[in-house]
This record gives C-alpha cells, structure tokens and sequence, in this order.
C-alpha cells in the first residue's frame, strides 16, 4: 500500500546519485511539495513527533550533500532517535562540539562514510550513548568504521549494532512514556 506524501524535505545541496535526481524529478511532476531543512530548523509532525535539524549548517557547508546530507534528531515523547545520514568523522566532531549532549538519542541510523573515510568515533558514540545503531551493509566491501574496536566499544555503551543488508528490514517503535524504542525484524 502506498503512503501519499504531502511534503519531502532535503538539504537542496545537490548530489551525484541518479535514483535520487529521478525521484526529485517526479515529485516536482507530482507538485510535491519541497522544503530544505538546515541546522536550528525545528519541526512539529504532530501526535508528540518532533524533529530537530542539526547539520547542514545555515550557511549550507560545502555543497557535497553525500558527505554531509542531513542530520536530524527525530522525538516522540522522551524516545530519540538521531538519523546522521553518512557524516565522516569530521562532521560528528563538528556536531559534538555544536550539540554536546543534544545529541543523546537512543537510536542512531548511520550509514558508512563516503569514500573509505572513518565514521563512528568513540566520542561521538560516547556523547550519543545510542542502545542501537542501525547501519546499512556496504556492498562488495568492508566497512572500514566496524572494527574489533568498534565491537569493544558497542559491548562497553551497551549498545546493539543491526547492520542491514536492504531496505525495510528493521521497523521500530517508539514508547513515548520510557523514552525507548522496541525493534523488529532483525535481517537474516
């Protein structure tokens, strides 16, 4: 079944990827209508959910939307999540020196960095504190960030790493009241 879509946001940095300028082209088609999030942009959706616009900086960064996309803590209730796209190691030092403890969500969706560069360090996990990072699989690859310190660190924070292998495998849901999350459909 399909979700109508009333507005989809972006960073309107631009980028390479061929799926995505397709599907920005059928939304212009559709009248869709489009908004660009940038950081201190904060969002009602209603019903407790909320969000919050951490990255792209106001003045845009430096136009490379795969390296920076966007970063966003998504509420409901006291139940955080933090989506933080592909940020390189960089970027998350920039969000911990900004944000500091804002950061803390119980939830992190975080993809590989772009082009073998690092992500996912100590201090950025320390000062999110995630129970659960959900990272989609690199394909054909290793990815460089999922080390065995890596897996000392998520064993010290206590936290789960899903890595996914396609799209729509995990569902989660949020319980406003503990401010945790409950997942499902652990990846075979």
């Amino acid at each position: 079944m399909a979700m109508p879509i009333d507005w989809w946001a972006e960073s309107g940095l631009g980028g390479k990827s061929g799926f995505i300028k397709k599907w920005r082209k059928e939304m212009a088609e559709d009248k869709v209508g489009r908004r660009y999030w940038r950081a201190g942009d904060e969002v009602d959706l209603g019903a407790e959910w909320k969000v919050k616009v951490l990255w792209p900086p106001v003045g845009g960064g430096s136009g490379r939307s795969e390296e920076e996309g966007i970063v966003f803590r998504l509420d409901c209730g006291k139940a955080r999540l933090l989506w933080a796209g592909t940020i390189s190691a960089e970027g998350e030092e920039e969000l911990v020196r900004l944000y500091g403890s804002d950061l803390e969500a119980g939830v992190l969706v975080q993809g590989p960095a772009k082009e073998g560069a690092m992500n996912l360090t100590q201090e950025w996990l320390q000062m999110i504190q995630p129970k659960t990072l959900i990272r989609s699989a690199k394909p054909m690859q290793d990815d460089p960030s999922l080390s065995v310190d890596m897996d000392r660190l998520a064993g010290a924070l206590g936290m789960d790493v899903v890595q996914l292998k396609k799209s729509g495998a995990v569902r989660l849901q949020p319980d406003r009241e503990m401010g945790t999350w409950r997942w499902e459909g652990m990846p075979k």
